[in-house]
C-alpha cells in the first residue's frame, strides 16, 4: 500500500507539473507567433486571439511527450527536495538540546535543501525556454533544453538583467495589489455605516479578520497575473535572444526587426548601465 500510495502521489505531481508545463507551452507559443510576425503599416502586429486555442492544441497533439520529459524532471527533482526538508526536521526533533549534533545536521540538510531548489529554479527556467524552442522550432525536448542553453549563454547580461526586473516588478506588483485589497476591505469595514453599526444586519465585528481574507483573495488574484507577466516577458525576452543568435549564425535572412522598439530600448540602456554594449545583429 505505501508503494501504491508513492506511486499515486508522484503521478498526482507529474501531473500537475504537466498541466504547468502545457500552460507555459501555449503562452509562450502565442508570445512568440506575436513577437515574429511583422508590423504592418499602422506600426501593430496583426494576431488572432485563436493563437492561444493554437497553442493548446499543438501542445497536446504534437508535443505531449517533450512536455511530459520536461515535467518529469522537475518531479524527479521535487520530491528529493521534499524529502530532504522532512529528513531535516526529525533530525532537529530527535537532536533536542544537543547543541552541536543539531547546528551539523541543521548545516547538512540545509544545503542539501539550498541546493535542490537552486536546481529545480534552474531547470525550471530551462524547461520553460526550451518548451518555447519546441514550439518555434519542433524539436525533440533534450535537443531544445541544449539550444536554449546556448542562447541564454550568448546573451546571458540582458537575460540576467532584465530577468531581474521583472522580478522586483512582479514582486511590487503582488505587495501593492495585496495590500490595497486589504486596506480597501477594511476602510469599508470602518468608514461605512452599513457595516459599522451594531444595529445593521450586515454589521461587521471583526473588520481585521475581513481584511485578511481580502488580502489573500487579493494576493491570490495578483499571483495569477504575475506569473502570466512573468511567462510572457521571458518568452518575448527569449525570442529577442533567439532572433539574435540566428542573425548571427546566418540563419535569418530577412533583414526587418521584429523586436519591440521599447524591449530594444530597454536592452541598450540596460547595457549601458552595465558599462557592456551589447551589438545587436544587422
Amino acid at each position: 500500500q505505501k508503494v501504491f500510495l508513492g506511486f499515486y502521489c508522484f503521478m498526482a505531481l507529474w501531473g500537475l507539473e504537466l498541466l504547468y508545463a502545457i500552460d507555459h507551452f501555449a503562452f509562450g507559443y502565442a508570445t512568440s507567433r506575436w513577437y515574429f510576425t511583422d508590423y504592418d503599416r499602422d506600426g501593430r502586429k496583426p494576431i488572432t486571439t485563436s493563437v492561444f486555442c493554437r497553442g493548446y492544441a499543438l501542445a497536446v497533439t504534437y508535443h505531449l511527450g517533450s512536455l511530459a520529459l520536461g515535467s518529469l524532471t522537475l518531479a524527479h527533482l521535487r520530491a528529493p527536495k521534499w524529502v530532504v526538508s522532512f529528513v531535516r526536521a526529525r533530525v532537529q526533533d530527535t537532536t533536542g538540546e544537543d547543541g552541536k549534533a543539531s547546528c551539523v545536521a541543521h548545516c547538512l540538510t540545509t544545503c542539501c535543501c539550498f541546493c535542490l531548489t537552486c536546481w529545480e529554479k534552474f531547470v525550471r527556467f530551462l524547461n520553460k525556454e526550451a518548451y518555447l524552442v519546441v514550439s518555434v522550432e519542433s524539436v525533440n525536448f533534450f535537443e531544445a533544453a541544449e539550444r536554449a542553453y546556448n542562447i541564454i549563454a550568448m546573451q546571458v547580461d540582458a537575460v540576467s538583467s532584465l530577468q531581474g526586473a521583472t522580478t522586483l516588478f512582479q514582486m511590487g506588483g503582488l505587495v501593492s495589489i495585496t495590500t490595497a485589497g486589504a486596506a480597501l476591505a477594511w476602510g469599508m469595514c470602518r468608514l461605512m455605516s452599513m457595516f459599522y453599526e451594531s444595529s445593521s444586519s450586515v454589521f461587521v465585528s471583526a473588520p481585521e479578520l475581513v481584511a485578511a481574507a481580502a488580502a489573500c483573495v487579493s494576493l491570490l488574484t495578483a499571483l495569477s497575473f504575475t506569473l502570466i507577466f512573468d511567462t510572457v516577458s521571458d518568452s518575448m525576452l527569449f525570442c529577442w535572444a533567439l532572433e539574435n543568435s540566428l542573425r548571427a549564425e546566418g540563419h535569418w535572412t530577412d533583414h526587418g526587426r521584429h523586436a519591440p522598439k521599447r524591449l530594444e530600448a530597454l536592452i541598450e540602456k540596460t547595457a549601458a548601465w552595465q558599462h557592456r554594449p551589447l551589438k545587436m545583429q544587422p
